[in-house]
């Protein structure tokens, strides 16, 4: 049987072993290039879950993937106020009723998005033209120029074509714009909220980057907001003075019309 010493001076050199092993490994840690003793940093939140396509997910299962990824509340993710929407893919019935409107989808300041499709316009169904021959779009170069002007561009290219603008049904191949939401992003020096967007290079020919502060944003929003109350009050101030006298034609709301098509979007 050891004694109460023997037992402590084993003890004393398996501390002495642990020390100088430990110090032999931190030695080793030391001589390696490159190492540094450090706290591995926190994995980012993601901002985009590319999953739910490329997998194929339902719209409950994408949520459920993109709850996983942040402890189950949005709440934990690093980008404020975020939320979870569903958009629904059209029904038979809405199909029939905009089954004509082609997309014309904008930045924040009315451009025709360039990052989407390159900034070409397509329109991806068949047309039956109103002389009963079926006709297949071509797509429409937009990139660098304002929803209007690609409009403007679409229907020239319609007519250049001689593809007919209405169809067997009566509808008119109609320019439908809408902008593109903003991509948010967590500017990395400020730690502020910033907005993507994109813009064509009329110089460069080239699709780039362009980031707004969330108050350049609101002043933009504002802007159209006023655009858009000047717009109804002026179809106020028609209606207002108009009398059975008066004749106009639908040419006479054209303009009024891509007022809309812009500001309204």
């Amino acid at each position: 049987m050891k004694s109460i010493v023997s037992y402590t001076g084993d003890m004393i050199l398996y501390i002495l072993m642990i020390f100088f092993l430990a110090k032999g490994t931190y030695a080793l840690i030391e001589k390696r290039p490159g190492f540094e003793l450090r706290r591995q940093p926190e994995p980012e939140a993601p901002s985009i879950w590319d999953a739910c396509l490329t997998e194929g997910m339902t719209g409950a299962e994408c949520e459920a993937h993109i709850l996983s990824t942040v402890g189950g509340d949005l709440a934990n993710h690093p980008m404020p106020d975020l939320k979870i929407k569903y958009h629904n893919q059209r029904s038979p019935e809405e199909y029939s009723d905009t089954y004509y409107m082609y997309g014309v989808p904008t930045n924040l300041k009315g451009e025709v998005d360039c990052n989407l499709n390159e900034g070409h316009i397509i329109y991806p169904w068949e047309w039956i033209g109103s002389d009963g021959s079926s006709y297949e779009i071509p797509q429409v170069p937009c990139a660098g120029l304002d929803a209007i002007a690609c409009c403007t561009a679409v229907e020239k290219m319609m007519k250049d074509q001689g593809i007919p603008l209405t169809d067997l049904s009566g509808n008119c191949f109609s320019c439908w714009v809408h902008q593109e939401p903003l991509i948010p992003r967590l500017d990395s020096d400020s730690g502020d909220v910033v907005y993507v967007d994109y813009s064509y290079s009329n110089i460069s020919k080239t699709c780039h980057e362009v980031i707004y502060t969330r108050q350049e944003v609101q002043e933009e929003d504002l802007k159209t907001q006023q655009q858009v109350s000047e717009i109804v009050s002026w179809i106020d101030g028609y209606f207002d003075c108009y009398s059975d006298m008066d004749i106009y034609t639908c040419r006479d709301f054209l303009p009024l019309q891509k007022d809309m098509l812009l500001h309204a979007r």
